[in-house]
């Protein structure tokens, strides 16, 4: 009998601390900030969030790691190996989950049904993590009880694409077709890495921004591995289809990076993953995590745990917490964001951000990280651009943007009208310059496929070309040599 009390009494200890937790969650992160009405439906009534190991989430080196990202740090040597036991969580999320009654959404979409006033759950295996959609409050109180002790959660937020830049004396003046004359200075190593056959073979670049037009002439006999990421939870697993782009950014961002003509690495294998909506500019962590998911899964197939691996991003969250967010909340969705990006490190993927366009002493995550390669813009004279930010994040022990890349009126591709003719467009952006960071990057692995991320890494920074004034710039200008 005694221990029948203690039982009783150990659960329901446990349950006013999962009470505690979600309301300390929910203080700390109000709807707005998770995934709200303003992002979904008005009637919406649930939210979601991501469960990830604790060992992980706290970047412990002994934490165990998704089999996709051992892969391939095993074939680049990188595996890091420090002999202690792994930490692995004393439960396995899914049957846990299944456990008190949320359903699993791979099991729905093979039997084609749906699950009415239940919450859900899916795996995303190869970063580690599982995204959770909770139907009431009961669902998420039952969860942090069962896995509380070995996960955390991390609701729902709100990621954005930089504001767009519109410059005096510059606009996005239309083409129909593609430049007479290459836009990358000559200073750039374009022009000479191209006559020497590099031009990007070999490399996988992923995307992830508004989507892709797979049909825009820039990318004629390429095939674009393309994935839709829905906005709306309960329409997951999203959808694996031929590219389209109904914004055109990141049509424009492909081109720069692997266009036939605009290019700075044509020949690079390109996967495109549609997290970002075109009305609004947001998107959330959950289907940020579900498109990288995506991107390790496909990275880690046979065929390619091999190659070595890009990831460009233009989105991201401000450096202080948003109105009606806490220390506390910002804190986790930081570390949240360095754990998944830092799994894709792990695997030899060296990922580049957009540093934002908010001007001197503005910066955003997850550019803001000394461990993820933040980029700034400069002119075609590498001149700063007068939007492109910078700063210096605390406790990174950095300044940044690491490096710069041209991004005023840069040309490529975003979209085609109506007979299927291509438009081109010219963009303002840190969002530009990333991609042709990317893309420069991009030539040094097809050169170097045996090099690690970090090498590259160094190899981009040594090899950067200085700016004067240096002021805002990092390193210099991405350049190939």
């Amino acid at each position: 009998m005694a221990s029948k009390k203690r039982a009783v009494t150990k659960k329901k200890a446990a349950k006013a601390k999962t009470r505690s937790q979600r309301a300390r969650f929910k203080k700390a992160a109000p709807r707005e900030s998770m995934v709200s009405a303003s992002l979904f439906e008005a009637s919406s009534t649930y939210h979601s969030g991501l469960l990830i190991p604790k060992a992980s989430f706290l970047g412990d080196p002994d934490a165990e790691r998704p089999a996709a990202v051992r892969a391939r740090a095993a074939y680049a040597g990188t595996e890091k190996r420090s002999g202690r036991p792994t930490l692995a969580p004393s439960k396995a999320a899914a049957p846990a989950l299944a456990k008190v009654g949320l359903s699993d959404l791979e099991e729905l979409r093979q039997n084609q049904t749906s699950s009415p006033g239940k919450g859900m759950f899916a795996e995303l295996a190869s970063m580690g993590a599982t995204a959770v959609v909770f139907d009431n409050d009961g669902e998420e109180d039952n969860v942090l009880t069962e896995l509380g002790e070995d996960y955390e959660f991390v609701p729902d937020f709100k990621l954005g694409m930089p504001p767009r830049v519109s410059l005096d004396g510059h606009g996005p003046a239309m083409g129909r077709s593609a430049l007479s004359h290459p836009q990358w200075p000559e200073a750039s190593g374009v022009g000479k890495a191209h006559e020497q056959g590099i031009r990007g073979g070999g490399v996988l670049v992923a995307v992830l921004d508004t989507g892709v037009d797979a049909d825009h002439a820039e990318f004629q006999g390429k095939t674009i591995t393309y994935r839709y990421v829905s906005l709306h939870p309960r329409s997951w697993p999203a959808r694996d289809i031929r590219g389209f782009d109904t914004d055109g950014h990141g049509t424009h961002v492909s081109g720069i990076i692997a266009g036939e003509t605009v290019g700075v690495a044509p020949d690079v294998e390109l996967y495109a993953a549609s997290v970002i909506e075109s009305e609004t500019t947001l998107t959330s962590m959950t289907r940020v995590a579900y498109g990288l998911d995506w991107v390790m899964r496909q990275f880690s197939r046979p065929d390619n745990e091999h190659k070595p691996a890009i990831l460009n991003m233009s989105l991201g969250f401000p450096p202080t917490p948003p109105q009606g967010t806490s220390d506390a909340a910002y804190r986790q969705r930081l570390t949240l964001m360095r754990s998944l990006l830092q799994r894709l490190y792990e695997a030899n993927v060296v990922p580049f951000t957009a540093i934002g366009n908010s001007g001197a002493g503005e910066y955003g995550y997850p550019g803001g990280f000394a461990d993820v390669l933040g980029v700034g813009a400069v002119d075609y004279d590498g001149k700063i651009a007068s939007f492109s930010g910078s700063g210096n994040p605390p406790d990174e022990g950095v300044s940044k943007p690491d490096l710069v890349g041209y991004g005023v009126d840069v040309y490529s591709s975003v979209e085609r009208d109506y007979e299927g003719n291509p438009v081109y467009k010219r963009f303002n952006g840190t969002s530009m310059a990333t991609p042709y960071v990317s893309g420069i990057a991009s030539l040094y692995r097809c050169r170097h496929p045996q090099r690690s991320a970090d090498e590259i890494w160094n190899m981009l920074l040594e090899n950067a070309q200085p700016t004067t004034p240096v002021a805002r710039t990092g390193q210099g200008i991405a350049r190939f040599l």
